[in-house]
């Protein structure tokens, strides 16, 4: 809430201009683009590009957390290994 409120002030005080925080919905209420998002190639193509790209996200946040694990594993085994 802050950064849309930060982001509306901006406009007021680096341009002059008063900004509308509901501009996106009001053009997608456009007949034009009402009719593209509701095509069901359009709404497949938006689920099946969200989703991968959750995917491929969370797919590199899990890689990243299984290096944290096996550092830790080896950095632990080390230790061991100096102590006996």
């Amino acid at each position: 809430m802050g950064g849309l409120a930060a982001s509306a002030a901006a406009g007021a005080v680096f341009d002059g201009t008063q900004k509308d925080l509901v501009t996106g919905s009001r053009i997608a209420k456009k007949p034009k683009i009402k009719a593209f998002l509701s095509r069901p190639g359009t709404l497949w193509f938006l689920f099946l590009f969200n989703g991968g790209t959750a995917v491929a996200m969370m797919g590199l946040v899990s890689l990243g957390a299984a290096g944290g694990i096996v550092a830790g594993h080896r950095k632990r085994a080390e230790a061991r290994a100096l102590r006996v």
